[in-house]
C-alpha cells in the first residue's frame, strides 16, 4: 500500500467517524428535545389542572350573572353602623367621618426597613375624623368588641402606630347603646384643637 492510498484511507475513516459522531449527536439531541417536550407538556397539563381547580374554586362564588366576586352587603358591621349614626349626629357638619381606612393611607411614607410594613398596609382603623374644610386628620376611633379581648398585641400595635403618627386614637367599647356624653367629650376635644 502506498503512502497516498494510506492517506486517503485515513481521510475516509476520519470522515466516517465525524459523520458517525454527528449522527450520534443529532440522535442524542432529538432524544433530549423529546424529553423536554414531554416534561413541558406534563408541566402544562399540571398547570392547566391547577388553573381549572382554581377556576372551580372561584366559580363557587359566581352568581347567575357570572360575576366573579360577590359584594358585601354593607361596608360596616351593624355595630359600626350604629356607632356611625350616633357619631354623625353628635359631630355634625364641620367633620368628615371615614370608615375602614388603611393605616398606610394615614402616613406620608413607610420606611423600607420598618419591620411592621406589612401590618401597616393590611390593618385598618374603624373610623377616621377629619376637618371638612382642610381635610386635616383630627383623630381615629377604634371600636373594641369581644374579639379585642384576644388581640392585645394588635391593639398595642395600633396604639403605638397612632402615637408615632401623632394622631389621637380614641377607643370605645362596643355596647348596645352609646352614651352621647362620651361622644360629646370627643367633640369637645376636637373643637379645642
Amino acid at each position: 500500500m502506498t503512502i497516498l492510498t494510506e492517506f486517503y484511507l485515513k481521510i475516509i475513516i476520519a470522515v466516517f467517524l465525524i459523520t458517525l459522531t454527528l449522527v450520534f449527536t443529532c440522535f442524542i439531541f432529538i432524544l433530549i428535545k423529546q424529553k423536554i417536550k414531554k416534561r413541558m407538556h406534563k408541566g402544562l397539563k399540571i398547570k392547566q389542572k391547577n388553573i381549572q381547580q382554581n377556576q372551580s374554586n372561584i366559580n363557587i362564588a359566581t352568581t347567575e350573572n357570572n360575576k366573579k366576586y360577590l359584594p358585601k352587603k354593607s361596608l360596616r358591621s351593624n355595630t359600626e353602623k350604629t356607632f356611625y349614626e350616633i357619631l354623625k349626629k353628635q359631630l355634625g357638619e364641620p367633620f368628615i367621618i371615614d370608615s375602614a381606612v388603611r393605616l398606610a393611607d394615614l402616613i406620608q411614607e413607610i420606611p423600607n426597613k420598618d419591620k411592621d410594613k406589612f401590618k401597616i398596609f393590611c390593618r385598618h382603623i374603624d373610623f377616621l375624623i377629619s376637618d371638612r374644610q382642610t381635610h386635616k386628620i383630627l383623630c381615629a376611633i377604634e371600636l373594641d368588641d369581644k374579639s379585642h379581648n384576644n388581640k392585645h398585641e394588635e391593639d398595642n400595635f395600633k396604639n403605638q402606630f397612632f402615637e408615632k403618627a401623632h394622631i389621637k386614637l380614641y377607643r370605645f367599647k362596643v355596647k348596645k347603646d352609646y352614651n352621647p356624653v362620651e361622644i360629646k367629650q370627643l367633640l369637645n376635644d376636637l373643637t379645642q384643637k
